[in-house]
């Protein structure tokens, strides 16, 4: 029954994002939307292999490696990297100015690679760019808890 409305939740609060994704990426969706790192490297494996350039769903995929990358865990790097791979997949050069602002931030040196790999496979048209925010994750996911204190 959890798991009920832990689904029911995801799509009330992702609601903005359902209208626009195609069927066959819902299920993708869902998973860049759990909220579980390796639920997240499933599904950006998935967009992947499948060379998935609905810019629908890549602009979640891009939102989540935007929050997570400047912040992220040594654990969470493997994730991200694939998550850049997806993004350079899709061959929608939407997502230039995204990965290079990665590779040029990051400081993991895996991610900065994956990220350049990535970018280097999209062809920078000058179109409108994908910028952070553009897509609204739900609040609190994937985000980092900043307002930390110590007794």
């Amino acid at each position: 029954m959890r798991f009920f409305y832990s689904i029911l939740f995801t799509l009330i609060i992702t609601s903005n994002a359902v209208a626009a994704i195609k069927p066959e990426h819902q299920k993708i969706a869902d998973q860049l939307l759990s909220g579980d790192l390796v639920t997240l490297k499933l599904a950006a494996k998935t967009l992947y292999r499948q060379e998935v350039s609905d810019p629908a769903i890549i602009d979640i995929a891009a939102e989540v490696l935007l929050r997570m990358y400047k912040d992220a865990y040594a654990a969470e790097i493997d994730t991200l990297a694939w998550v850049a791979r997806a993004i350079g997949a899709s061959d929608n050069g939407r997502y230039f100015v995204a990965l290079t602002e990665v590779k040029n931030n990051s400081s993991s040196r895996k991610l900065v690679k994956y990220a350049l790999d990535a970018r280097d496979e999209l062809y920078n048209r000058g179109g409108p760019q994908y910028q952070a925010g553009m897509y609204q994750l739900p609040e609190g996911l994937y985000a980092r808890d900043t307002d930390v204190t110590s007794n």
